[in-house]
Formats: C-alpha cells, sequence, structure tokens
C-alpha cells in the first residue's frame, strides 16, 4: 500500500507541476531598433565635421546648416562633437538616442 501513495503523490505533483498557469506573459514594449542621429548648428560660428563618441562620421556640417550623421543602437547614450578643418574641436553634447530621430544643436563651440 506505501508503493501505490507513493505513486499518487508522485504523479499529482509531475501533472501539477507540469501543467502552468495558462497565463502568457505580455510581450515586452517595442522600441526601434536603431535611432537617426541629426546634428544641427544655429549658430554662423559652428561647422566642422561631426564626431561621435570619439570618431569621425565623414560628415561636414555647415554653418547654420543640418546633417543626418547615421543610425544606431538605440537606448545608448553617445558623445557628440565638432572638429573644424583646423582640428580645433567644439565641447561635447552627451545624448540619449531614443524613438526614431534624436536632434542635438550646437549654438556654440
Amino acid at each position: 500500500m506505501p508503493h501505490i501513495t507513493i505513486l499518487l503523490v508522485a504523479t499529482v505533483l509531475v501533472l501539477v507541476g507540469c501543467s502552468g498557469t495558462g497565463v502568457e506573459q505580455p510581450p515586452g514594449p517595442t522600441q526601434a531598433v536603431s535611432c537617426v542621429l541629426r546634428v544641427l548648428s544655429t549658430s554662423p560660428n559652428v561647422w566642422g565635421y561631426v564626431w561621435v563618441n570619439g570618431m569621425n562620421t565623414g560628415v561636414y556640417l555647415d554653418p547654420m546648416g543640418v546633417v543626418q550623421v547615421g543610425s544606431y543602437p538605440c537606448g545608448q547614450e553617445v558623445r557628440v562633437q565638432i572638429v573644424d578643418e583646423f582640428g580645433e574641436q567644439s565641447h561635447i553634447e552627451v545624448v540619449f538616442l531614443s524613438g526614431g530621430i534624436t536632434t542635438v544643436n550646437f549654438s556654440w563651440w
């Protein structure tokens, strides 16, 4: 008789443990895979190549101009800087990439 009780208890435990709750996890929030970085110059004194995270993108920003630098993974922080043709470096703007197009404005060197 003890063997039947053990077998019955084991069967119940297996069935209960394998049945689950039947409730599915809701999908997590969706986020764009890549975000576009747009850089503006709102000063006649700001121009040069756009650098992102210490690397030259090869994209030149004219005074009072606007450029799209490229796509980067959303949800990350990037450091943007302008370097003119003489090697002079602007201040660094730190932006968080989110939601499609992220714009950074350089109004001073």
